[in-house]
């Protein structure tokens, strides 16, 4: 696990496009035999959409008595019931230590041009052919509590909470922090819904402190979601104007 260093990091407001404006998102359900699936989701709740296989391009699975995760990338199917999800299975009982799975999801390089049009292409390709307005890379995190207590697993951009589930109640704060490479973010919009809820960029949120740390009042019992995105400017500027991220974080409130 990485530990996280506070020091503040200024959001930048990057014009997203759809298909940056698309999330991916985690949720994991455990059997009485203890086979754990863990699905994978793109869109937003309320309107998912198909999921590549292609863009998945790492599913850990993160343990408390171990240094490395395990990949589980080898193992992902396409659901058979139904197009919108990813799948992959692992026995919970052999590992009762685990504690979170992770995601990381390519979702390739953007254009805009006049007329409100996307392609997915890079700027350099673009050139002469499209009246290019804005480029981006976009890559999505996802993560899934499947344990008591949330760490940071290592993504540039990752959500953490900063209570254990288990103290989680319907009528409690949440404080959750927010970290960009290693760093607490400051200034950057989080949202959070129940998971069977609508959350898209419309969504209100509330925005990190110089901590990166941010507070919800819990609504309900049951399965929740938080997102946030942030921007910085393209490490490969040939390719794209801005580099584009988002992280998602699903967890569960349960019933006391």
């Amino acid at each position: 696990m990485k530990k996280i260093f506070t020091s503040t990091a200024l959001a930048l407001s990057l014009g997203l496009l759809p298909a940056v404006a698309h999330d991916f998102v985690l949720t994991s359900d455990t059997g009485a035999d203890e086979q754990m699936t863990v699905s994978g989701l793109y869109g937003h709740p309320g309107t998912w959409e198909a999921p590549d296989i292609r863009r998945l391009i790492a599913l850990d699975v993160y343990s408390a008595d171990k240094e490395e995760p395990t990949s589980l990338l080898e193992t992902v199917t396409v659901a058979k019931a139904s197009a919108l999800k990813l799948q992959a299975s692992l026995e919970k009982s052999k590992n009762p230590g685990y504690t979170a799975v992770g995601a990381i999801y390519d979702n390739g390089y953007w254009v805009s041009a006049k007329g409100d049009k996307y392609y997915s292409t890079t700027k350099k390709e673009a050139a002469g052919r499209i009246s290019v307005e804005t480029s981006s890379h976009n890559m999505k995190f996802a993560k899934v509590l499947v344990g008591d207590e949330d760490q940071a697993i290592g993504h540039r951009l990752e959500i953490v909470l900063q209570k254990k589930s288990s103290e989680l109640a319907a009528g409690a704060k949440l404080p959750v922090m927010v970290v960009f490479d290693g760093k607490a973010l400051e200034g950057v919009e989080v949202a959070i819904v129940p998971l069977d809820g609508v959350l898209d960029h419309n969504t209100p949120g509330e925005k990190t402190d110089g901590k990166g740390m941010v507070e919800f009042p819990i609504a309900k019992t049951g399965k929740h979601v938080i997102r946030v995105s942030h921007g910085v400017p393209s490490a490969e500027p040939e390719l794209a104007d801005n580099d584009n991220f988002s992280a998602t974080l699903v967890f569960e409130v349960a019933s006391k």
